[in-house]
Formats: C-alpha cells, sequence, structure tokens
C-alpha cells in the first residue's frame, strides 16, 4: 500500500498522512487481497483481516471484541498478513492500465505474466469500469504476436526459397524486385488472415461462455466484462507462439487462465465458469475430430470404388500389387 502522490510506503501508521508528502489517506481508497492485510485496533492492537469486497473489514465499523472500543476500519493500523510480502498484499494497477508505465511493451509483458501464473490476480487489478477496448487492443497485440511466432518456420522456408527464385530469375534476366514483392505479400497476408482468425475465434469464444454463464444462472456484469477476462487471459496463450509445438499446448494455458479471469471477473464458481469457457473449444475439437474420422471414412470408400470399377473393368479382382505393378509399366 503506497501513497498515490509520492510512492512511500504506509504501512503500520497510526495517523492517516504520508510521511513523506503529508497527503492523508483512508483504507477505503485501496484494494487488498482476501486475509492478506491485518486491520488492528487502535486502542488494543486486536487483529482482524479483510475478507469484504476490495479485501476491506466487512462490516467496516463494529466493537472490538478485545477492549470493547467501537472501532470503523478508517482509523485502523494496517500491516500485511504474517507471511505475505508487502507488496502482495495490496492490488496493485493492472499493468496494461498503468499509464505511469510509457513502454507499452513492459506494460504488455507485465500483463502476459500475470496471465500466465496469477490470472485470478490480474482479473482483480482489472477495474469493472476499465475500457473494453484496450482489453481488446491487448488481444490483438497477443495474437499478432502468436501469429508471428506460429508462422516464423513457415516464412523461414519462404525467405530461403524467395533468395533462391531470386538468384534464378537474376540469371534468367527476370525482376528480383517481382518475386520479393510478393513474397512480402503473401507474409503479410498470411498474418493479417492468422491474426483475423484468432480474434474472430474469442468473440465466438465470449459470446458461448457469456451465453452459458447466462443459461445457467446469474452474472455480476455484462457481456463486456466477460471480455474483459477472456482478452486479458489470452495472453496466456504466447506458448503458441513457440514454433511447431507451441499451438498444441499454448491454447490449453488460455483456456485455464480464461476459466481463472470469469470466475473472479464475474463472481460465478468454478463449475459454471469451467463449463461456460470449456465447452467452446471441446466442441471445436469434437468437430475437428469428426472431420477428420469422416475424411478418413470417404477416402477409404473412395479407394473401394475405385477398386471395384478397375476389378469391372479389367473382369477380375484385381490386387494392389497388380495395380500398382500397371502404374509402373504405364510410367515406363
Amino acid at each position: 500500500m503506497r501513497c498515490k502522490t509520492c510512492d512511500y510506503s504506509l504501512w503500520n501508521l497510526r495517523t492517516h498522512q504520508c510521511p513523506e508528502c503529508g497527503s492523508p489517506f483512508a483504507p477505503s481508497q485501496f484494494e487488498f487481497e482476501p486475509n492478506a492485510v491485518r486491520f488492528q485496533c487502535i486502542h488494543c492492537g486486536q487483529a482482524y483481516y479483510g475478507n469484504g469486497d476490495k479485501g476491506h473489514l466487512a462490516p467496516a465499523e463494529f466493537d472490538c471484541v478485545s477492549c470493547g472500543a467501537h472501532v470503523t476500519m478508517e482509523e485502523m493500523v494496517l500491516t500485511p498478513a504474517e507471511g505475505v510480502h508487502d507488496d502482495k498484499a495490496a492490488i496493485g494497477v493492472q499493468p496494461w492500465l498503468d499509464r505511469s508505465k510509457p513502454s507499452r511493451v513492459k506494460r504488455w509483458l507485465g500483463t502476459v505474466g500475470l496471465a500466465l501464473v496469477g490470472p485470478a490476480r490480474l482479473m482483480r487489478r482489472t477495474p469493472r469500469e476499465s475500457s473494453t477496448a484496450a482489453a481488446w487492443g491487448f488481444a490483438l497485440i497477443t495474437s499478432l504476436v502468436v501469429s508471428i511466432g506460429a508462422t516464423a518456420p513457415l516464412l523461414f522456408f519462404m525467405g530461403i526459397g524467395t533468395f533462391a527464385a531470386a538468384r534464378g530469375t537474376r540469371s534468367a534476366g527476370g525482376g528480383v524486385a517481382s518475386v520479393a514483392f510478393f513474397a512480402v505479400l503473401f507474409a503479410v497476408v498470411g498474418l493479417f488472415c492468422a491474426t483475423a482468425i484468432g480474434m474472430l475465434m474469442l468473440v465466438l469464444l465470449g459470446l458461448v461462455a457469456h451465453g452459458l454463464l447466462k443459461l445457467t444462472g446469474t452474472t455480476a456484469f455484462g457481456i463486456g466484462r466477460t471480455y474483459q477476462a477472456l482478452c486479458y487471459a489470452s495472453g496466456a496463450n504466447v506458448g503458441s507462439a513457440i514454433p511447431c509445438v507451441g499451438g498444441y499446448v499454448g491454447w490449453i494455458w488460455w483456456v485455464v487462465s480464461g476459466v481463472l479471469t470469469v470466475k473472479e471477473g464475474q463472481r460465478v464458481s468454478g463449475g459454471r465458469a469451467s463449463l461456460a469457457v470449456i465447452t467452446p473449444p471441446v466442441l471445436v475439437l469434437a468437430m475437428l475430430i469428426a472431420a477428420y474420422i469422416a475424411l478418413m471414412v470417404f477416402a477409404m470408400r473412395m479407394a473401394s470404388v475405385a477398386q471395384a470399377t478397375i476389378a469391372a473393368t479389367v473382369g477380375g479382382t484385381v490386387s494392389t500389387q497388380q495395380i500398382t505393378e500397371g502404374l509402373f509399366l504405364f510410367a515406363d
């Protein structure tokens, strides 16, 4: 808990005035992790722990159980709970929304880090009234980074092919610039399509997830809050940027992070959040598996039909070996 004027630590102060700059403060101006802050009676030192909304005491005023004096949260002495580091007790600013940090890259990396290891804390740091457009901006940058990483091998080999083609066109008197132009154009279009597909999936995921939340009960806030949760949770999808293997595991981390951010953001149970967030990707995966099986069945049937047709044409049963030999003879 730090002074909003000079960033001085405000723990363990009997007078609610910053010793550094003199600015007054009140505990209600800050948000805390639940049960992470010890509120001490100013008369006898009896400790209470904030487990209410924003980590505050509930109720905010009462008679002390030790000395009987009437106390309010605003006059108590605040210290981090035992075993809790002072920087972890108070909920800080959500990195992406922290305008005091001019570097957009650092803000993005900080938000990605929270999405990976502290999604619930990330959502608690995201004010309900914060801009949903900012969340979409974060998701767009993340989707672009993932697209670049996932397509890096393709772009690498395409670059080698372009270099070879450029050498060929130079020796043949062709235009090197035209080859390079179409290669760059292909890369840009590919990245645009991959990023657009990722954002479209996020849109559909939010619609389905919020719909399932509504079907299974009430939500604390509207669909904008659900999209905030899923957009910031998409930071956990950076694992998908790892070439070749990332796509198999990155999205799983995103789904897990999405469950925790939706649970925290909409104040629903873990079961409802899991149903809402996990159902869409499971359905998509099931559809892909079904399409693959259908394609294999279709290919096997077409092969059987082709073999039967050939057999009927030559007036008998034709083995695979005979067909192979016939193809080699035809090739010769």
